[in-house]
């Protein structure tokens, strides 16, 4: 059985075998024949169950299993049964391929709800856009994922480029600021998001005084931040890299205000940028569940299936 493209398709034949050994054995006088068993579908998760972003890999995987649990009953009305397969792709790209590898490869996965990280995401899906399998993403913001033409791929959360532009925005109308610095960590996904906050921030009127990459030597970059020190510094980078960054800047004295992607939303960036956070913004792709009007049985139910309050992502997978 394949999810994509033809899922209703595929669905036929194992409802007329459960129709078949349901009506069959009409006229005969031998035993009442077994029960028969429901087909079973799978879900296939992938996301990071281990490692430092486990936190909100597991709770992808956590929120597909609640859907699933909640609604049991009618889909075994429909005659099937659904199981929640996880797997965890540690947020590395070769762990991801060999896991998109092993669940194209079953035939009862109906679809796939991941991943967590963009880099893991847009190799994988080209394995499932060959196999026909329907990916729904609940957390990857990079713009290629969608803008590649596979129409096996879908996500539910806003992109990278809006997340640049809603910052500068938001430097513009809030901060009040006039003088911006942009800073990014090289990756292609660091480089569009910073690109998308250096041109809405010109198209808002700000002064983009610099743009650099995040170097292992940051003196030079330390000298020129502080030298003049900019209204704000957005830093396009994981939550550790602008951490260390915060840190060393308010170290020197500087005054500017810190703006970045959903990558800085971790309690951890504290314990890198100790005191200095203060004055530091962040955007989100996804807000926090009570954002959306109408969560709040999500949460009551999540927080009695899990023993914990859901994180970033659990109510979007």
């Amino acid at each position: 059985m394949r999810g994509f493209p033809g899922a209703r398709a595929a669905l036929l034949p194992a409802v007329l075998v459960v129709l078949t050994a349901a009506c069959g054995g009409q006229g005969r006088s031998a035993a009442p024949a077994p029960t028969p068993t429901r087909p079973v579908l799978k879900i296939a998760t992938q996301s990071p169950l281990s490692g430092d972003r486990a936190v909100l890999g597991v709770a992808i995987r956590n929120g597909v299993q609640l859907a699933v649990e909640q609604r049991a009953d009618r889909i075994a009305a429909l005659g099937f049964d659904v199981k929640v397969i996880p797997f965890d792709d540690r947020a590395r790209r070769e762990v991801g391929l060999a896991n998109a590898a092993q669940i194209v490869a079953d035939p009862d996965v109906l679809l796939v709800i991941g991943h967590l990280t963009s880099n893991v995401a847009l190799p994988a899906s080209e394995v499932y856009q060959r196999a026909g399998l329907a990916m729904i993403s609940p957390a990857n913001s990079d713009p290629q994922l969608t803008a590649g033409g596979l129409d096996a791929v879908s996500r539910v959360i806003g992109r990278d480029d809006v997340q640049g532009a809603a910052a500068a925005e938001f430097a513009a109308a809030e901060l009040k600021a006039r003088r911006v610095f942009v800073v990014h960590d090289g990756s292609p996904a660091g480089r569009a998001v910073a690109g998308a906050f250096r041109e809405r921030a010109r198209g808002a009127g700000l002064a983009v005084v610099g743009e650099q990459k995040l170097e292992k030597d940051v003196a030079p970059l330390l000298a020129v931040l502080t030298a003049s020190p900019p209204d704000v510094i957005y830093l396009s980078m994981t939550f550790a890299q602008a951490g260390a960054v915060i840190r060393q800047v308010r170290a020197k004295n500087a005054k500017s205000a810190f703006i970045g992607p959903d990558w800085l939303d971790s309690p951890r960036l504290l314990q890198f940028a100790g005191r200095g956070a203060v004055e530091t913004y962040f955007t989100l792709v996804a807000g926090p569940p009570d954002f959306y009007p109408g969560t709040e049985t999500f949460v009551q139910d999540y927080r009695k299936r899990f023993t914990a309050e859901p994180p970033p992502f659990a109510l979007q997978a």
